[in-house]
């Protein structure tokens, strides 16, 4: 199965220097959500300084240039086949040593966890993506590797660790450039990575210096990519992310709209475009995205920090989009599955192979944002009570802060879906939400069974 080809994906082409061949080009009206398309051709010059972080798109890159360094010397023809091999080897090895730091450190009694945790990550909601372009994709690889690398680095001889930083580092780099919007993560994981840092600092002052140096470049390196890759996302995608973040979000749930625009200083007469989102013909809006109309009338005056402050001077208005926010995260991913040789104009069958946990995750996951914001502050109170307390090991309280990283992306993904880009493809978009909220329930509960047992025990005991 891959997910279909749109022609949206003209962006993540540009990225990779690849483009669409002459057949599919002659046929582009199969391209919409019609058929699968795994075969594309090289540019006629390929930019192989798309890989520096001065001038990244998307991380995708990283998996183009190895596969285009073959073509060179052998002749190849890009395939999203050779990528999802890639991909798979990348899961694998990161699940072998998720693994192997869990049965280091829990023994048989992680058994249960882990045989759920690869029930989850092994889901078409997740292996879906890898047979296609989508930025989900490479987000959930590279999720992957981060956590195992930040893993098995925490789990490590304190003051042993050198080299594991850079795998850590460069799959960091690979998650945050993926999308746009997970390039707001980058404080996060660079935090995360600067307490892992810390733990494993040489005793000597002058190769602790060399250490911190080699960190400070490397941050250097994530940031300046993460800046690129959020100004080139800005630059094709902001003018209509803003214009659905009003139009098919804010006004949506406002009870006076035309008050709203009043007090956004935008004109109250484009309240009849409410509900509409950015793609539809011109002839359709009173003020049509992308036109000097909306220059004059809209994005001259407003921006997602607008939005933003706006909705934070609205508890009210917040705390709706929040809960319209957790009601989508746990409904079923939209159908972008087809089989490959399949061909549709139409609603198709849909593909449920490998697909248990995403029919029975919406019955078991948080449908409120009071449930999410018991979820996330249990953990938080928890967390550092285990911390402080000083009977735990540096190593345990190590992976405690792994936990937290993990949490900390998630939560911050959270409110940029609607804040961000209204309701328009709002469940794909809360993708790293999805997953990393899975991940937290199913390590929240795993925690807390030894917590309960010996709350019950000592209670027993009286």
């Amino acid at each position: 199965v891959q997910t279909c080809a749109l022609p949206i994906f003209w962006r993540m082409m540009s990225a990779m220097n690849i483009k669409y061949t002459a057949q599919d080009l002659e046929n582009s009206d199969e391209l919409s959500l019609t058929k699968v398309v795994e075969r594309y051709d090289w540019e006629d010059i390929y930019d192989y300084s798309k890989i520096m972080p001065y001038n990244t798109d998307l991380s995708q890159i990283w998996f183009s240039v190895p596969l285009k360094i073959i073509d060179n010397y052998f002749g190849l023809q890009f395939s999203t086949v050779y990528v999802t091999i890639i991909y798979a080897v990348l899961i694998i090895v990161s699940i072998f040593f998720i693994m192997r730091v869990l049965f280091r450190r829990f023994g048989k009694r992680c058994l249960w966890y882990s045989v759920v945790l690869i029930f989850i990550l092994l889901d078409q909601v997740n292996l879906g993506w890898l047979n296609s372009l989508y930025g989900e994709g490479i987000a959930f690889v590279a999720l992957m590797m981060v956590i195992a690398s930040a893993m098995t680095i925490a789990d490590m001889k304190q003051g042993t660790c050198r080299w594991s930083f850079f795998l850590l580092f460069f799959s960091e780099l690979i998650f945050i450039s993926a999308k746009g919007q997970y390039t707001v993560t980058s404080l996060i994981c660079l935090l995360g990575t600067l307490v892992l840092f810390i733990y494993h600092r040489p005793q000597k002052i002058w190769k602790c210096a060399i250490y911190f140096l080699l960190y400070t470049v490397m941050c250097i390196w994530v940031t300046t990519s993460a800046v690129a890759v959020y100004k080139n996302n800005a630059k094709l995608c902001e003018p209509d992310t803003i214009y659905q973040s009003v139009f098919c979000g804010l006004l949506m749930m406002s009870d006076d709209p035309k008050q709203t625009l009043v007090d956004l200083e935008l004109d109250p007469a484009m309240a009849v475009d409410i509900g509409k989102h950015a793609y539809l013909d011109k002839s359709e809006y009173y003020c049509a995205p992308r036109t000097e109309r909306a220059e004059r009338m809209l994005y001259s005056k407003i921006s997602t920090f607008d939005i933003l402050f706006y909705y934070l001077k609205h508890p009210a208005l917040f705390w709706e989009a929040m809960e319209r926010t957790a009601q989508a995260a746990a409904k079923d991913m939209p159908d972008y599955i087809l089989v490959v040789g399949e061909k549709t104009t139409q609603l198709h069958e849909k593909v449920n192979r490998f697909n248990l946990w995403g029919q029975i995750r919406s019955y078991l996951t948080c449908h409120h944002f009071w449930q999410l914001i018991l979820v996330y502050g249990t953990q938080l109170i928890l967390g550092i009570r285990f911390l402080v307390n000083k009977k735990n090991s540096k190593r345990d309280k190590m992976l405690m802060i792994i936990f937290f990283m993990i949490s900390a992306v998630s939560l911050i993904q959270y409110p940029l879906s609607i804040i961000g880009n209204g309701f328009a493809d709002t469940i794909k978009q809360l993708y790293i939400f999805r997953l990393t909220l899975d991940i937290t329930i199913l390590t929240g509960i795993f925690l807390l069974i030894p917590f309960a047992k010996k709350k019950s025990g000592d209670l027993s005991h009286e």
